[in-house]
């Protein structure tokens, strides 16, 4: 009976380091990939980058692609 009880609670006792360790893997993980995800362009080269894709659109082609 005391060796039952002694194993089990060896056995509890692995398997909640083994969950702790893994929400703590899996939260270092989300900060990791977020991190690699996350956008470094500051807001002056979007708003630059936006005008001139808006200049680059506005202009009028003299070409015209028909299709068949």
């Amino acid at each position: 009976m005391y060796f039952g009880e002694t194993n089990a609670r060896y056995v509890q006792k692995w398997a909640l380091y083994q969950i702790l360790t893994m929400i703590i893997c899996s939260i270092i993980q989300v900060f990791t990939i977020r991190r690699l995800f996350k956008s470094t362009i500051s807001k002056k080269t979007t708003s630059s980058y936006k005008k001139s894709n808006q200049d680059f659109h506005s202009q009028r082609s003299d070409y015209v692609i028909m299709a068949n």
